[in-house]
C-alpha cells in the first residue's frame, strides 16, 4: 500500500526492549540465544529482500517509541505504516505518537490475522466471549487471498543515515531456521508429506517433528502469514481431499485468530490482576 503513492520510503525495524519488567524477572537474559538467532536470521532474509528492490532494513537497539520518534524528527515522516500489533504496548507506541505527532498518518494493516476487522460480524467490543462462539460467527467468512509481493518500492531518502543490520552467522544446524523462505518451505515440506491427512489423530504427541505442524515459529514473527498457509490448505484439499484432520488445522488457525482479536479487544485488561472482568 505505501509504495503506491510514497515519493520515499523507510523500512525500519526495532528490537525488543528491556522493560524494568524483564529487568527484574530476567536478570541473566531477557532473550533466548536460538529465538535471537531465528529473529536476526529472519531480518537478514527480510534486508535481502529489501536489496532486491532497492531498499534496505534500518535497526535501532533502542525502545520502540524512541525510535520511531527519532525517525520521524530526523525524517521529517509523514506517514508511518506499521503492522497492527495485537499487544498493548505496541499499540500504547503507536498512540502516543498521534497525540506528539497530530499531523502524522499513521496506517496499521492487519497482517498476522485471517480476517480483516472490517470483515468480522461483530465489533471487537462485542466479541463472542467463547472460542465456540467465535468460530461459528466467522466459518462462512471468505478469506482473502495473500497478496502478492510489490515489484517495487519507493527509494530511500537521499542522504538518510540510520544503523544497519551487521553481518550474521547462519547456524544450518538449527532445528527452525528465520525468514519467510525457510517458513514456506517448511509449509511445503509438510504438505507435501501427507501428514496433514492424519494431524488430528497426532496433533497431541511429545516427541519428533511429524506429530504436529510446526508452523507457529514463523506465524510468530509474521515470517510466513495465516493466509498463505490457509491458501496451501484449500490446495491440499483439493488435490488430496479433506477430512477431519485438514479441518482440524483451519481450528488451529481459527484459535489463534480468536486469541489475536481478543487481545485488541480487551488490551491491557488481559494483564491485570483482576483479569478482563477485574476480579
Amino acid at each position: 500500500n505505501a509504495s503506491s503513492f510514497l515519493d520515499e520510503l523507510v523500512c525500519l525495524y526495532c528490537r525488543p526492549s528491556v522493560t524494568p519488567f524483564l529487568h527484574h524477572f530476567a536478570q541473566e537474559a531477557t532473550l533466548g540465544r536460538a529465538r535471537q538467532k531465528f529473529i536476526d536470521a529472519s531480518l537478514c532474509e527480510l534486508n535481502d529482500a529489501l536489496g532486491q528492490l532497492g531498499q534496505r532494513l534500518w535497526t535501532l537497539d533502542i525502545p520502540p517509541y524512541q525510535a520511531l520518534k527519532y525517525a520521524i524528527q530526523y525524517l521529517s515522516v509523514t506517514h508511518l505504516y506499521a503492522d497492527a500489533m495485537a499487544g498493548s504496548d505496541e499499540q500504547s507506541i503507536l498512540h502516543k505518537l498521534q497525540d506528539e505527532y497530530p499531523h502524522l498518518v499513521i496506517v496499521q494493516h492487519a497482517v498476522r490475522s485471517l480476517f480483516d476487522e472490517s470483515k468480522l460480524p461483530v465489533t471487537l467490543p462485542d466479541l463472542p466471549e467463547t472460542f465456540t462462539q467465535f468460530r461459528k460467527c466467522v466459518e462462512g467468512i471468505d478469506i482473502a487471498h495473500p497478496i502478492d509481493a510489490p515489484s517495487r518500492l519507493p527509494p530511500m531518502p537521499k542522504g538518510a543515515q540510520l544503523p544497519t543490520l551487521s553481518s550474521f552467522y547462519f547456524d544450518e544446524s538449527a532445528l527452525f531456521s528465520g525468514g519467510e523462505w525457510s517458513g514456506l518451505a517448511h509449509c511445503r515440506r509438510y504438505f507435501s508429506s501427507g501428514l496433514a491427512s492424519s494431524y488430528k489423530e497426532t496433533r497431541n504427541g511429545l516427541d519428533g517433528m511429524a506429530y504436529s505442524t510446526k508452523f507457529s515459529p514463523w506465524l510468530a514473527l509474521g515470517c510466513v502469514s495465516p493466509r498463505m498457509i490457509y491458501a496451501m490448505l484449500k490446495q491440499y484439499e483439493q488435490t488430496q481431499g479433506a477430512n477431519d484432520s485438514t479441518h482440524w488445522i483451519y481450528f488451529e488457525l481459527l484459535w489463534r485468530e480468536y486469541f489475536y482479536w481478543y487481545a485488541r479487544c480487551y488490551q491491557q485488561r488481559l494483564f491485570r490482576f483482576g483479569g478482563i472482568r477485574n476480579q
